[in-house]
């Protein structure tokens, strides 16, 4: 099955009797690590299945696309010197982000996750008000909060 699509199959396989393992690769353009991905039908989780004389078996892998979530940084004035590490379920994924600065697109899972923000260097997070805008909810506070990520988006 190279660079099936999704809905993609690889069709009947004539296989030997015993055990076999199903799995994937990337095709073409594509990152497994864009993805969660379930192994399911007639094969266990983690891909095998043993085949008998004479049976037909049908395995399924599922690929999810995982969400993204992407912090910028704003300060008032623009020009603030201020350095921060921005923070997704307490892993820095941007280190010493100046004003403008970002994490860039981080691939998640579905659910509820914290953003947060620690002291870059140099900097105390004592002389700032924060306030929280975009996709996540306004608390107004600079201790973490959390946002809800939906499959896909």
């Amino acid at each position: 099955g190279a660079n099936a699509p999704c809905g993609g199959s690889t069709g009947p396989a004539v296989l030997s009797v015993g055990l076999h393992t199903v799995s994937e690769t990337a095709g073409t353009g594509t990152s497994l690590a864009n993805y969660d991905t379930a192994i399911g039908g007639d094969c266990a989780a983690n891909g095998s299945i043993t085949l008998a004389a004479g049976e037909n078996k049908t395995c399924t892998i599922t690929n999810t696309r995982k969400s993204t979530l992407t912090i910028i940084k704003v300060c008032v004035p623009p020009s603030d010197p201020g350095l921060v590490n921005l923070r997704i379920d307490g892993t820095t994924y941007g280190a010493n982000a100046p004003c403008g600065g970002s994490t860039g697109p981080v691939g998640l899972s579905v659910g509820s996750h914290t953003v947060s923000e620690t002291a870059g260097t140099g900097t105390n997070l004592a002389n700032y008000a924060a306030a929280i805008s975009g996709d996540c909810p306004p608390t107004g506070i600079t201790a973490p909060f959390d946002h809800e990520l939906v499959a896909g988006l």
